[in-house]
Parts: structure tokens; sequence; C-alpha cells
């Protein structure tokens, strides 16, 4: 399935985007633990796809951005890392040559609905935080939705879909007030979900 592989694709670099953005605010710890995730499940689950897509992989640059990271190197390492590891993914996407609207949108919806459950798994049924790893991971694959949603509206027409998908984006985005979240927070995970949902009804009729 092309939506899963982009998928894959694209929860790596929700992961990444978390971490690299941790590093620059200095938290060095929980930026290198998001760096352990997609190297060590994401990518080794994603090998096969690349290779019947016969995709360049990027494990070197996966691998080099961690160890800059876990060492604690100078900002400027990890900037350029993460760089190179971004056109590797880059390169592994131009693998399935047609990216059609209704791909791009399932990617989303996978997205959307991905960072419900992480959120889900890190409020309490009292909306206070359980568990920050999995907060950050839903802001990462929020942003990345957004990122895809760019890319949706380059290749359709339907102006209104596009639309109606940003306006979940857009009302779910303030679940998260940074990187770090707060000790108690103010939204229920049903109001993620609720979107997921609209957002894959939005997509089927594209």
């Amino acid at each position: 399935s092309d939506a899963v592989y982009l998928g894959q694709l694209a929860f790596i670099r929700g992961h990444l985007n978390v971490g690299v953005n941790l590093y620059r605010e200095g938290d060095e710890e929980a930026s290198a633990t998001h760096m352990k995730h997609p190297e060590s499940e994401i990518y080794a689950a994603l090998q096969p796809a690349l290779e019947a897509r016969d995709a360049p992989g990027f494990a070197e640059q996966l691998a080099a951005l961690a160890v800059a990271v876990e060492s604690g190197a100078p900002l400027a390492e990890v900037e350029a890392a993460y760089q190179a590891l971004l056109q590797g993914i880059t390169a592994a996407e131009q693998a399935v040559p047609d990216q059609n609207a209704r791909l791009l949108g399932e990617v989303i919806v996978d997205l959307v609905s991905t960072a419900a459950a992480e959120y889900d798994i890190a409020v309490h049924d009292d909306l206070t935080l359980e568990n920050a790893h999995e907060y950050q991971d839903a802001l990462g694959f929020i942003r990345v939705a957004y990122d895809y949603l760019d890319r949706l509206a380059t290749v359709t027409a339907d102006t209104s879909t596009v639309n109606a998908i940003r306006e979940q984006l857009d009302l779910v985005h303030p679940v998260w007030s940074g990187l770090q979240p707060p000790q108690r927070l103010h939204t229920r995970p049903s109001v993620v979900y609720g979107a997921a949902s609209r957002i894959e009804l939005a997509v089927s009729r594209l």
C-alpha cells in the first residue's frame, strides 16, 4: 500500500520534527528519545517496502542524526544531519510516482488518527498529563499533516475539501500549547478523534 508506505515515512518526519525542535530548545535528553524510535522501530519495518519500490534507503542519515543528538553535538551539526536526512526521506517518497489527491488525503487521515491515539495515551481521564513523549509525538504528526495538506492542495482543484481538512487541523492544533506539555491539558481526546473522523469523511470525497 502506497498510503501506508508514505504514512510510515510521514511518521518518521513527525518524530524528527519534534526531536530536532526539542534539541533547538536545549532539551537534549527528550530529543534523543524521539530520535531512537524512527531508527529502531519504524525504519526496520519499512525496509522491505523500500526494497520493493527500489527506493533509496536512508539508514546512514538516520543513524548520523541520532548519534549527533545523543552525543550532544553542536546545533549546526545536528541541523546539517537533519537536512541530509530530510533529503533522504524525500527521495524515498519519490519512489511513489503517482501521489494523487486521494493518496495524500489518506496519509493525512493516518497522521491525525494516530495523533488522536497518541494524545489519548498522553492524558489521564482528568486531563492531567500522563506521558509527555506521546504528547510530543502527536504534535509532530499534526505538523506533518499540515505539510501533507499543502502537498494535497497542489494536486487537486477541490478547494472545498482542502479547506474542510484545514478547518479540522486548525481546530485541533491549539490542543498543543507547545513542545513542552503543561501538567494539565484542556482538551479531551474525543475532540481530536472527532477531527480525524471528519477529515476521513472529507478525504472520501476526493
